[in-house]
């Protein structure tokens, strides 16, 4: 992609080989406690990038050779009124503290619309939504998010606003609770988990996808060989 400059001197560019450390310092202050978000290989692997060189999933805002924000767009498909349509699901969105009044979030968006293709997004923090209706997204209703709750804790953190947050080691106490009773009664009632290769899971969700109405990413064979 080609790269945009601000007045300001902020640039917007997509991750490439000379820009990892600089995304590396960045990474490693901004998620301090997820250390795979700072390794190269984790980076190119979540935005489906090559080995080596420009990664277009990953937008990088730099200012004097400094990374001070981000916004993944992983390149995914979504079938929308029964057509399938090439997307960028938007994810990821940081900017540096220091910078947080510049419009750097704005500049990033503004950059990813300019790509001409539907872009999405799920789940964002309450920061990140502000900006991305500012921005010019709005909700829809999808598919559903289904899980095996084996952490309370973990599926709290979806559902529970971030000044709620201190509420969450009694909540996922008393739910932890629950779900482990009701993974204890999965195997004395007969359930079988059953192993499957890529080709019959692709072809198991193609036919649940084929029977709903809902609009939704994707999960052909080269999603599920790029996420499982």
């Amino acid at each position: 992609m080609k790269a945009v400059t601000t007045a300001a001197g902020i640039e917007v560019t997509a991750y490439c080989d000379e820009l990892v450390e600089a995304h590396r310092i960045f990474s490693a202050v901004m998620w301090p406690n997820k250390r795979r978000r700072r390794e190269e290989k984790y980076v190119r692997w979540k935005f489906r990038g090559p080995e080596k060189g420009i990664v277009d999933g990953l937008l990088l805002a730099v200012s004097n050779g400094k990374v001070i924000g981000q916004l993944g767009l992983i390149p995914v498909k979504v079938i929308c009124n029964g057509k399938e349509k090439s997307s960028q699901w938007a994810c990821d969105l940081m900017v540096d503290p220091e910078h947080r009044r510049e419009g750097v979030g704005r500049l990033l968006f503004e950059t990813a619309f300019s790509r001409e293709m539907m872009t999405i997004g799920n789940n964002p923090s309450s920061g990140a939504e502000a900006l991305m209706l500012k921005s010019g997204f709005r909700k829809i209703s999808s598919g559903r998010l289904m899980v095996f709750p084996v952490k309370a804790s973990h599926i709290l953190k979806w559902v529970i606003p971030a000044k709620f947050r201190f509420l969450n080691p009694a909540f996922s106490g008393a739910m932890q609770v629950y779900f482990s009773y009701k993974a204890s009664k999965l195997v004395p009632t007969g359930n079988v988990f059953k192993e499957c290769t890529i080709d019959e899971l692709s072809e198991l969700i193609s036919g649940v996808r084929d029977r709903a109405d809902e609009s939704g990413v994707v999960h052909d064979k080269r999603f599920l060989e790029w996420r499982a």
